[in-house]
């Protein structure tokens, strides 16, 4: 299997990053937007495990991105500093990590390597 070019991992990361940030905005819980973070982290990280700290920060900065991005355009967040939401690159580490090992662990992975 051939590595994914970086700029197809940001471009994923791009992608998704306003979709989590628009779930999160709108849900009034955040279950939703973790499961997201965390697969979405976990499915990129595993194409690419060599940027896989690269998508857990893109990816966990989205909802953080979402929050500035509402507040310049006029809309209210829900909440009122955009510090919690720095929590959410925890999810999106934790997917990262999965992603990652999964991929070194996978035998596929390891028969195209050699």
């Amino acid at each position: 299997m051939r590595p994914v070019p970086l700029w197809l991992v940001v471009a994923l990361c791009v992608i998704m990053a306003p979709v989590i940030g628009v779930i999160d905005f709108q849900a009034s819980e955040v279950q939703p937007a973790v499961l997201l973070l965390l697969a979405g982290s976990a499915v990129i990280s595993w194409l690419a495990p060599k940027y896989a700290w690269l998508v857990a920060l893109l990816l966990g900065l989205s909802i953080v991105e979402t929050h500035f991005v509402a507040l310049a355009i006029g809309k209210t967040p829900p909440s009122e500093t955009a510090l919690p939401t720095l929590l959410a690159l925890i999810p999106a580490g934790i997917g990262a990590l999965i992603g990652a090992a999964a991929r070194a662990v996978s035998p596929r992975a390891a028969a195209s390597s050699k």
